[in-house]
């Protein structure tokens, strides 16, 4: 099974062939997703790999939306049109976990270096000063400069 972020993240045709034949890497994809893409050929897995990563990506909160909020079959419809694509299902719990999958697959969030860097700094912290036999705690987030200051002002 080819690994479904190299797939997704090929530039042109030319890199996605490059990954390997095009069985092999339709049938990552929909197994990753559970889902029929319904292509048949390079150009047309090509094209469905853009398209969905665009729709995904710009209707997140629209697919999720209808998947809590729609009947079963209202929602299956409105995300079939919406996606172009036919996503089969028996139940409503079926479907949105299929949808899911969809969104973690293809769903492109802004990367934020900064962001990654503060939820991560914390818990490096922790890890070296384990190695150091240092044990800490994860800090109190209710806990202020202000509060602290005015503790002690009194």
């Amino acid at each position: 099974m080819k690994n479904i972020s190299s797939i997704l993240e090929a530039k042109d045709l030319d890199e996605l062939k490059a990954l390997g034949s095009y069985k092999e890497i339709r049938d990552s994809l929909q197994s990753k997703i559970d889902i029929n893409l319904k292509v048949n050929g390079w150009v047309a897995l090509d094209k469905r790999i853009r398209s969905l990563k665009s729709l995904v990506s710009n209707n997140k909160e629209k697919l999720t939306e209808i998947c809590e909020f729609s009947n079963f079959e209202n929602a299956k419809a409105s995300v079939n049109e919406l996606l172009d694509l036919k996503i089969k299902a028996k139940s409503k719990d079926d479907f949105k976990k299929k949808i899911s999958k969809l969104i973690d697959a293809f769903y492109q969030g802004e990367f934020d270096p900064y962001a990654r860097f503060e939820e991560t700094k914390i818990r490096n912290f922790k890890s070296s000063s384990r190695l150091e036999g240092i044990e800490l705690e994860e800090p109190d987030e209710s806990i202020t400069i202000e509060s602290i200051l005015s503790k002690y002002r009194e």
